[in-house]
């Protein structure tokens, strides 16, 4: 179990993950160069016409934070966890996780090929991007089991009816689901919350299918591409410093 588990660890190593994926969408800005700034457009009498001096970027300080943190897992060989550490939020969901997916399976029928506890698996979607299901329903779908540890959080989940209410409630979920049905070359993903606390037995579990939404896997492949151009050019930087 130690060694599976190791390997998957080496496996991730360098590599956005899609469990963290969310951290490179949104893009950010950077200062204006001097040329920039005096290029901006004027009115007849020399007034600006507007008075920004950052441009758009396709990512910003946070983005670029996240692509260093990979950047310093290739340099020193080992997994850069920021300062994270287990929780017990953490142990809560892995002791029920594989709970959740019976109790999934029980309600619909449908098999999941479970990827957690001791058999994780990656799936390499490029040289430095890759992701971690929590399981594989058939042909078509991915599965992400989510079981909080605090309760009024799986009240949350329960009332959250589509896809577009999913994305604006939780984004960093919406984008994991997303780029685990990328990698794994799926059309939708079942996002199930589970809490055995709950009296009621019909709440203690919460089932949400959906595909992503319209341009957001296109959205998705070309913020890798970039990413992984911005990691490559940081390596090369740093190593020719040497």
């Amino acid at each position: 179990m130690f060694d599976q588990l190791q390997d998957w660890q080496l496996q991730r190593l360098g590599k956005f993950t899609a469990s963290e994926i969310h951290r490179l969408i949104g893009g950010g800005t950077r200062p204006m160069t001097k040329d920039e700034l005096d290029a901006r457009s004027k009115d007849e009498k020399g007034k600006l016409l507007s008075t920004r001096t950052t441009v758009d970027t396709f990512f910003g300080t946070k983005q670029m934070l996240y692509i260093k943190e990979k950047a310093a897992e290739i340099l020193t060989q080992e997994p850069n966890n920021g300062g994270r550490a287990n929780t017990y939020a953490m142990e809560w969901g892995n002791a029920n996780e594989h709970d959740a997916v019976i109790r999934f399976e029980k309600e619909t029928t449908c098999k999941v090929e479970y990827f957690g506890g001791a058999n994780p698996k990656f799936f390499d979607y490029s040289k430095f991007t890759g992701g971690s299901p929590d399981g594989l329903i058939g042909e078509y779908t991915v599965a992400e089991v989510k079981c909080p540890f605090n309760s009024a959080v799986h009240i949350d989940h329960y009332m959250l009816n589509d896809v577009v209410e999913f994305k604006e409630y939780s984004p960093a979920y919406y984008w994991q689901m997303v780029a685990n049905i990328l990698f794994t070359e799926r059309k939708a993903g079942v996002f199930i919350s589970y809490d055995p606390r709950f009296a009621d037995e019909e709440l203690q579990i919460k089932i949400l299918e959906f595909a992503p939404l319209p341009g957001d896997i296109d959205l998705l492949k070309e913020t890798i591409v970039e990413a992984e151009k911005e990691l490559q050019v940081l390596i090369a930087l740093i190593r020719n410093d040497l």
